[in-house]
């Protein structure tokens, strides 16, 4: 008894070692002693199966019921093994014989189940199931698989009854803990579900749908970060699963982590180029970043083919220009185009650098347009510049003109990075102005009422000291005055360094040519590209996308022939306005 116990020891090593055809043979000498237990049958034929000789495995079996012809376990195997070689119908005839012959046997009724779920007959696989589980109670797998019927049927509280009296019966059923933490997802109960997958993961640290369900349920809970770490362990194992890198790239743009995110979801787009929930995000999580006037810039193209024709006259082929501001890279490209020896660009912000990276690159200009990812006072001839510039580029402006620092940007410009007698475009700009009445400005230049109701400490958060954009063609009003120039900018000559505590001043006089009440003051600026070019960002002018700038007063009623006295306060980033 000894003997055949370590001999019985060593074969079962071997097959768990996937050592098959040694185990074979070890099985086949345990089993020709006389009093061999038939249970090893069932090793055996593993081990024929594991090695792909199913046929043998059958005739293996079927020579054991001729030696041993009333012991049903032989006979369960064989139809088990029928099932495994996919010989269907020998196998549900076997076990419809055994169900006659063995009535008190509960795994005939098991495999019939099994058989008819495979053939699509739930209500006979239900029948099959309950007549097994009647007969044997602790069969956690009948259980199981009626679960799975009655999930299937839409009967979730039956199916949650079922998988957890299969774990009663059997702890460790894996499959059964999934779904049970799938159900409570379903419905929402996410902490429920963690608590069985938690389970579940004890049993398999590594399973795939483990860590994506304990995610998702996490994810549900509004713990991100732990949701990740999950999400991340079944990247590691599926790196190119579609969605696996959805669901890392999900938990990384609800931490705010939106450059991580934005790298999982192109790397499904890359994989996966029909993948709608990448496109979607990308999209929004771009489209969020750059601000859309952006876009009504590139869409202004009187503005466009205004810039083009003044690059074509004063751009020549030994130039080297300096474009500040790229965007997206626009004016850069009409530089080259028009012939440009070598184009120095830069961009601030890293998204748009990176896209207008890649427009020069669709458009095969990276060879003469080098592109740098910082303001234009970082640049240095020497470290980024090759040397100084002959023509410089630019069209850093707001709606009033100097918001976006043009000033500062281009003193520093003239100093350090362009030629003397560089070319500058645009050459210069004149601000125009007119007084206007407008209720619905002056409700909001400051906050004050709306409806009925004070807003007042909503108005906290405005600065009194900057000017708002409107479109005034859309934007309700009456002009209080004939529209004036009241600033000029010559960008070869800018005007002396202002500060915050002694900007550079000047005394505006209106003429008011109807009555009225005086809410704001409306500006725009007219550019000139060169000295044959001018184009207006006034109301229903030339360049549609900029809009007018509108610095609001208090209300003070004025009638015709008034003479209104504006101080006008010019800093290096703005114009503000003090009604005298």
């Amino acid at each position: 008894m000894q003997e055949t116990n370590s001999r019985l020891q060593k074969a079962l090593e071997l097959h768990q070692n996937g050592k098959f055809a040694a185990a074979e043979i070890a099985y086949r000498d345990i089993l020709s002693d006389e009093n061999a237990d038939i249970n090893l049958y069932a090793n055996l034929i593993d081990s024929l199966i594991k090695q792909g000789r199913g046929e043998e495995a059958l005739k293996e079996i079927e020579s054991a019921i001729e030696r041993f012809p009333n012991q049903f376990t032989l006979q369960l195997l064989l139809g088990q093994t029928y099932l495994l070689l996919n010989k269907i119908p020998q196998a549900k005839q076997l076990f419809l014989t055994i169900k006659v012959d063995h009535a008190n046997l509960a795994e005939p009724h098991y495999y019939l189940g099994n058989i008819y779920m495979h053939e699509g007959q739930e209500e006979a696989a239900a029948v099959a199931f309950e007549q097994a589980i009647e007969i044997k109670p602790e069969l956690s797998e009948a259980h199981y698989n009626l679960g799975v019927i009655y999930y299937q049927k839409g009967e979730k509280v039956r199916a949650r009854a079922k998988w957890k009296a299969a774990l009663k019966h059997r702890p460790n059923l894996v499959q059964a803990l999934i779904n049970l933490g799938n159900l409570e997802i379903e419905q929402d109960h996410f902490q429920e579900a963690v608590t069985y997958l938690n389970d579940a993961l004890q049993f398999q640290p590594k399973d795939y749908n483990v860590h994506k369900l304990i995610g998702m349920a996490k994810h549900r809970l509004g713990q991100f970060e732990e949701a990740l770490e999950h999400y991340k362990v079944i990247v590691q194992d599926y790196p190119e699963s579609e969605e696996a890198l959805i669901l890392v790239a999900n938990a990384y743009r609800d931490l705010n982590r939106f450059k991580e995110a934005e790298h999982y979801y192109e790397k499904v787009e890359k994989l996966y180029p029909d993948n709608k929930i990448a496109k979607e995000n990308l999209q929004k999580m771009r489209s969020g970043r750059i601000e859309g006037w952006h876009y009504e810039m590139l869409g202004d193209l009187k503005r466009n083919q205004a810039y083009d024709d003044v690059i074509k006259r004063k751009v020549g082929k030994e130039d080297v220009v300096l474009d500040i501001g790229t965007g997206s890279g626009l004016l850069s490209l009409m530089c080259a185009r028009a012939g440009a020896k070598k184009v120095y660009t830069c961009e601030n912000i890293s998204d748009i650098a990176d896209a207008a990276e890649d427009v020069i690159k669709e458009n095969n200009y990276e060879e003469r347009i080098k592109l740098f990812n910082t303001k234009s006072h970082s640049l240095e001839v020497g470290k980024h510049l090759d040397e100084k510039v002959d023509v410089l580029v630019s069209e850093i402006l707001d709606a009033g003109l100097l918001g976006e620092g043009v000033i500062p940007t281009l003193r520093h410009a003239r100093a350090n990075l362009i030629k003397p007698d560089a070319t500058i475009i645009p050459k210069s700009a004149e601000v125009k102005a007119v007084l206007i009445e407008s209720d619905h400005i002056h409700a909001i230049l400051p906050l004050k009422e709306i409806s009925g109701f004070k807003l007042k400490s909503f108005g906290r958060f405005q600065r009194s000291d900057l000017y708002i954009t409107k479109q005034l063609g859309i934007t309700p009003h009456t002009k209080l005055t004939d529209e004036q120039g009241i600033f000029d900018l010559d960008f070869y000559n800018l005007p002396k360094i202002s500060t915050p505590e002694n900007p550079n001043q000047k005394e505006l006089t209106f003429t008011i040519t109807k009555e009225g009440r005086l809410h704001a003051i409306a500006f725009w600026f007219e550019l000139d590209l060169d000295e044959k070019l001018r184009l207006s960002s006034g109301p229903g002018r030339e360049m549609i996308h900029w809009g007018q700038a509108v610095f609001g007063f208090e209300e003070r009623k004025v009638k015709k022939g008034d003479l209104i006295k504006i101080q006008l306060l010019q800093f290096e980033t703005g114009i503000e306005f003090k009604l005298l």
